[in-house]
């Protein structure tokens, strides 16, 4: 006796109705052609639910960047001690196109601090809020 194919998803449309000779055996064999894929569409959405989702672009910039301090520490390798790019991205742990950016940047840009638009009206701001606290800032 012959073994039967296992029944096929209701979804699964057979394309051929069943008959016999040489279409049962068409049959039959497109039935176990559609069960194999099945199974390997299956074992392929199980292995990628397996793989992590990818970073978020912000989590990927706070990996990216380097803090202040190992930007120093790579310029004192670098210049002070005459270390190799390679051997400073293998003693920190970075990558060495990391190192090349931090050496690249010869120093951290200051902070300018500049004075507001509204420094020289500080006083007068203050005596009109003063005299009508409850004044709009727009009537200001």
């Amino acid at each position: 006796m012959r073994d039967q194919p296992e029944p096929l998803p209701q979804w699964v449309p057979s394309p051929l109705s069943s008959g016999s000779g040489a279409y049962r055996q068409c049959e039959d064999d497109w039935r176990a052609t559609a069960l194999r894929f099945f199974a390997v569409s299956s074992a392929v959405a199980r292995a990628v639910s397996s793989i992590p989702s990818p970073k978020s672009r912000d989590e990927e910039e706070e990996t990216l960047m380097i803090s202040p301090e190992t930007c120093a520490q790579i310029r004192r390798y670098f210049y002070a001690e005459h270390w190799k790019i390679g051997t400073i991205a293998r003693e920190l742990g970075i990558h060495h196109d990391a190192v090349r950016r931090a050496i690249a940047s010869d120093r951290v840009p200051p902070k300018i601090l500049r004075s507001c638009l509204t420094d020289p009206y500080l006083s007068f701001i203050r005596q009109t809020l003063e005299q009508h606290p409850r004044l709009r800032a727009t009537r200001v």
